[in-house]
């Protein structure tokens, strides 16, 4: 803003707010239901993306990691496009097509993230995740990649980063996320939320209210 004369002190950025009334902590009772909607064993540990299959959403990336794990975990993929048919051939190549499920398309993905354990994200570049603000909201504990637009989301007390394109700690912190205690999982938990009402509708009103207070106020 320099090239118009406005000095940096004088701006202030309201992050536009989302209407998360449907991203919510579920109960261990919803966590249930949701996974028997999806066919999905209630001893499973699941973890959820969401994001069309295109390649620079990197699925390929969160496919390899789960396979680097060696762990019986289940990836379910929430979206579709382009990507899809070679993804499919990917899992079964990486020896996971048992543990990963493409779901296509859904209107219904805050159902979805109320079946999983945790939340992974690996896309190459964003403009600003919306999705990464739902999975926060429903509580769930976040494996990010790690670029300055996700970082403005969540905190590390709410999610785990890992290095872009790195399928080694994509793995690393999908084990260890999983991995926590009770205690350690709850605090993630709490502090996903706290993230999550940053970006609330609510949030934004009240950051325009103060805004505008302190124009008003300057110039009385």
């Amino acid at each position: 803003m320099r090239d118009l004369g406005i000095a940096a002190r004088r701006i202030v950025v309201v992050p536009r707010g989302r209407d998360l009334s449907r991203f919510r902590l579920a109960s261990s009772r919803e966590s249930l239901d949701a996974r028997r909607s999806l066919a999905i064993a209630e001893s499973e540990r699941v973890i959820v993306t969401v994001g069309r299959l295109i390649r620079s959403k990197n699925h390929a990336l969160m496919i390899e990691a789960l396979a680097t794990t060696g762990s019986a975990d289940r990836l379910v993929i929430v979206g579709d496009g382009p990507e899809r048919a070679r993804l499919e051939a990917f899992c079964e190549a990486a020896g996971v097509a048992g543990r990963v499920t493409f779901l296509g398309a859904r209107n219904d993905v805050d159902v979805i993230l109320r079946a999983a354990d945790a939340f992974v994200f690996a896309s190459a570049f964003e403009g600003s995740p919306g999705v990464v603000i739902e999975a926060l909201a429903t509580g769930l504990p976040c494996v990010l990649v790690d670029l300055p637009v996700v970082r403005e989301l969540a905190s590390s007390d709410s999610a785990r980063f890992f290095a872009p394109g790195s399928v080694a700690a994509c793995a690393a912190a999908l084990t260890e996320t999983l991995a926590q205690s009770p205690t350690a999982r709850a605090a993630m938990i709490a502090s996903a939320r706290r993230d999550a009402e940053r970006f609330s509708i609510e949030a934004m009103v009240d950051r325009h209210e103060h805004v505008y207070s302190s124009v008003l106020g300057h110039s009385m």
